[in-house]
């Protein structure tokens, strides 16, 4: 159990220290396919759509 929990600890601080890389992936995903012509709507749908 203790094994568990300290593996748990190592996963959480390292998804931390890379929640600002992604949510900067997803806006630059986001971003783009505004400018390649997608509506607002359709953009999001792709990004939620990602798994990152």
């Amino acid at each position: 159990m203790a094994k568990a929990m300290d593996e748990m600890a190592i996963l959480v601080t390292a998804m931390a220290k890379h929640a600002a890389d992604i949510a900067h992936a997803r806006r630059a995903l986001y971003d783009a396919y505004i400018a390649e012509g997608f509506s607002k709507a359709q953009a999001l749908e792709l990004c939620k759509a990602l798994t990152l």
